[in-house]
């Protein structure tokens, strides 16, 4: 330099090719670290050790940026989307966070949803300790709504099914029991645990196993046919019972068949409801009978009032005619008083026997005598004297091959009787 004036320069170079390669190679894998964040449909967010966030990604903005002013969670209180409910529980996993940097901890959390519907969720958190001042929460979450959702109403299906009183048993396509209710136990004294992978035929319905009719049912059932029928089980106590079974096929995503669902019922009360029916209805029948039986015997009854009656009382309506005429003797009028007594008699003796008849369907037995033909016959003659002699009739017997029976005197009197009585009413002269 001479006085102010410059007369040359100094400088040195150096090569910045690879630190500018690098930058550009990290702004790459930075974007590229933000897209997969991005376009993953998990939630993820990064939270400062206060529980605010610092960085919230697209999916997790979708859900619930509009729980923050201006659609933005940065900076604002982590807590914000949860239930109230769930407060104490996020905000102790994050404590043990801190307390055990680089340890994955797991959460499930309910979320505040739109219109009411909260979303189930899952959280991975760990705490991401650096040196440097920059530690940070990280967390990762899953929407489980549909997966809640779904085994809410499978716990609601299992407990429909195991209040019910009917068993449920389901098998897969060997017949194994993979399920086995609480009234299912009941009926059959086995706990779940017990029969477990335990085939079911052969445990609960020996009668059955390798029958052609379990083929059979099983052929139907792969149709995807129901089969209803009933059968004797067998408990665990090896007692027999009537069980009312329904069957159906189990059939998978595909379609395909999968397993064998059963009810059962124990139907021992309703078998002998009905055999108890059934012999009420038996003996409705024999009543039945003994009341066409007693009518018949009404019938009878009415027809040897009639008959038996008449004879006696004829007898003593025409004495009584002749008792009252002036002109008879003494003797003759004595001789009809005795005839009339006589006849007065018999009717006492025709109104015992009938007395007797009605005892007779209540003590058969007893009221049976030896009856001799022939005195019987010389009764009823005696009884109808007056149309014998006005008509002149003899009535000719030969009970020498049998003379006797024991029976109803009064039955076979009336038989008797209406026997000599038809052939004298019905007689002609050429026969």
């Amino acid at each position: 330099m001479d006085g102010e004036e410059i007369v040359g320069g100094k400088g040195t170079l150096q090569d910045i090719t690879e630190k500018k390669l690098n930058l550009e190679k990290l702004a790459i894998s930075e974007n590229r670290y933000k897209s997969l964040i991005q376009s993953q449909t998990n939630y993820f967010v990064r939270l400062d050790t206060k529980g605010n966030f610092t960085y919230c990604s697209e999916r997790y903005i979708d859900d619930f940026g509009w729980l923050y002013p201006g659609n933005d969670p940065i900076g604002e209180n982590s807590l914000i989307d949860s239930l109230p409910s769930k407060y104490d529980k996020i905000q102790e996993i994050i404590t043990k966070c801190l307390k055990n940097p680089f340890r994955n901890y797991q959460i499930e959390i309910t979320k505040l949803g739109k219109n009411e519907h909260n979303k189930a969720t899952i959280w991975d958190i760990v705490f991401l300790k650096s040196d440097n001042g920059e530690s940070e929460i990280q967390c990762v979450g899953i929407d489980i709504s549909d997966r809640v959702k779904a085994e809410d109403e499978n716990k609601f299906q299992a407990n429909i099914l195991s209040k019910i009183g009917q068993g449920v048993v389901a098998t897969d396509t060997e017949g194994n029991i993979k399920f086995f209710n609480a009234a299912a136990e009941k009926i059959y004294g086995w706990k779940f645990e017990e029969v477990r992978d335990e085939n079911l035929v052969e445990l609960t319905f020996p009668d059955l196993h390798e029958s052609d009719l379990l083929k059979e049912i099983l052929e139907k059932l792969s149709y995807n046919h129901t089969f209803n029928s009933q059968y004797n089980g067998r408990k665990s106590d090896g007692t027999v019972f009537p069980v009312q079974i329904t069957m159906s096929g189990i059939l998978d995503q595909d379609g395909s068949h999968s397993g064998v669902n059963c009810i059962f019922s124990d139907i021992s009360r309703l078998k002998k409801s009905e055999n108890k029916l059934r012999e009420l209805n038996e003996n409705l029948t024999s009543y039945t009978n003994e009341l066409v039986s007693a009518n018949k015997g009404l019938e009878q009854f009415s027809y040897i009032v009639s008959h038996n009656l008449r004879a006696p009382v004829a007898n003593i309506i025409g004495i009584s005619e002749i008792i009252v005429d002036e002109d008879i003797d003494q003797d003759m009028r004595n001789k009809l008083v005795c005839d009339m007594l006589n006849n007065v008699k018999r009717l006492d003796t025709v109104v015992r026997d009938l007395n007797n008849i009605l005892k007779v369907k209540a003590d058969y037995n007893n009221s049976r005598e030896l009856v001799d033909f022939q005195c019987l016959t010389d009764n009823v003659l005696h009884m109808t004297g007056a149309l014998l002699s006005e008509d002149q009739i003899t009535i000719k017997t030969n009970f020498n091959d049998f003379d006797s029976m024991l029976t109803s005197r009064s039955y076979l009197h009336s038989v008797f009787y209406n026997i000599i009585l038809n052939s004298i009413k019905y007689k002609h002269p050429e026969r």
